[in-house]
């Protein structure tokens, strides 16, 4: 039992300066993580035909800085360079922002412009290359300007 508990304060030890380092976290509302950011990873599905076998392939993001007063900071990161593109939608469902990369990569960022958007409830749906429909939706919420 003691030495589990060692293992586990070791685990999170070096997690925490890892994270320390200025890394990103990658797990959504972890409990220590910096609360200016919104981080996580979700997982696409990608046929590969030559070998008759379905890839899934890791996708880590992160949303800064929080609170989303005038801008949002969108960080996508891949192993293989994939397509990506994203909407900014309101409560209602429309479309208020669009972000389209110039090239194909493993690794984006980029900063989208929020200041003229209401205070209020947004989610920011990301899609790729591999499909037609929404991979992942990122719920965010657009604070009043000072």
């Amino acid at each position: 039992m003691r030495r589990t508990n060692t293992v586990c304060l070791v685990a999170v030890f070096l997690f925490l300066s890892y994270w320390a380092t200025g890394q990103n976290v990658q797990t959504q509302n972890w409990a220590g993580a910096n609360s200016s950011v919104i981080a996580g990873h979700f997982d696409m599905d990608k046929r590969n035909e030559q070998r008759n076998i379905t890839e899934h392939i890791n996708v880590n993001y992160a949303l800064s800085p929080k609170p989303f007063v005038k801008s949002l900071n969108l960080e996508l990161n891949t192993a293989q360079p994939t397509l990506f593109s994203a909407d900014v939608l309101d409560t209602k469902g429309q479309v208020v922002k669009h972000w389209v990369p110039q090239s194909k990569s493993h690794q984006y960022r980029t900063t989208i412009d929020i200041a003229s958007l209401a205070p209020g409830d947004y989610r920011l749906n990301i899609y790729s290359e591999l499909s037609s429909s929404v991979q992942y939706t990122i719920p965010f919420r657009k604070e009043k300007t000072n």
